[in-house]
C-alpha cells in the first residue's frame, strides 16, 4: 500500500492515493472523480505542472523536488486555473482542500510516497 506522509512532521497526508502512471491515467486525473475512503490523493511522477480544468472541487497542490522535498505548496486551488510550473519540481500531488494547512506542511519539508512505509 502506498501512502503520503510528511516526513518533518509525521503526518500523514493521503493512506490511499493513486500513482498516475499511464498516458489515460495522467490526462484524465481527477476529472469526474472525487476523493473518497479509497482515493484520498493523486501522485503525478514525472510532472512539474498541473491545471485544474473539467474539475468539480477545489485541490490542495503539493510540488516536490527529485529529492522529494515541497518546492511549492497551492492551496486550494478552484477548477479551471492552470497552475504555473516549477522549475525544480518533478512531482505534483493532489490532495482533498485544506489538507496541507491543517496537517501543517511548509516548504522545505521532506515528503515520503512509499509503498515501504
Amino acid at each position: 500500500m502506498t501512502m503520503i506522509v510528511d516526513r518533518d512532521n509525521g503526518c500523514c497526508l493521503a493512506r490511499f492515493p493513486h500513482t498516475a502512471v499511464s498516458f489515460a491515467d495522467r490526462l484524465r486525473g481527477l476529472i469526474g472523480r472525487r476523493f473518497d475512503d479509497t482515493m484520498d490523493g493523486m501522485i503525478f511522477p514525472r510532472c512539474g505542472a498541473v491545471h485544474t480544468c473539467f474539475m468539480g472541487m477545489a485541490v490542495d497542490l503539493l510540488f516536490l523536488d527529485r529529492s522529494d522535498r515541497v518546492v511549492r505548496i497551492d492551496h486550494r486551488v478552484p477548477p479551471w486555473r492552470l497552475c504555473r510550473r516549477h522549475a525544480a519540481a518533478v512531482t505534483v500531488v493532489e490532495l482533498p482542500p485544506g489538507r496541507l494547512a491543517s496537517a501543517g506542511v511548509a516548504e522545505g519539508h521532506q515528503i515520503v510516497w512509499s509503498s515501504h512505509l
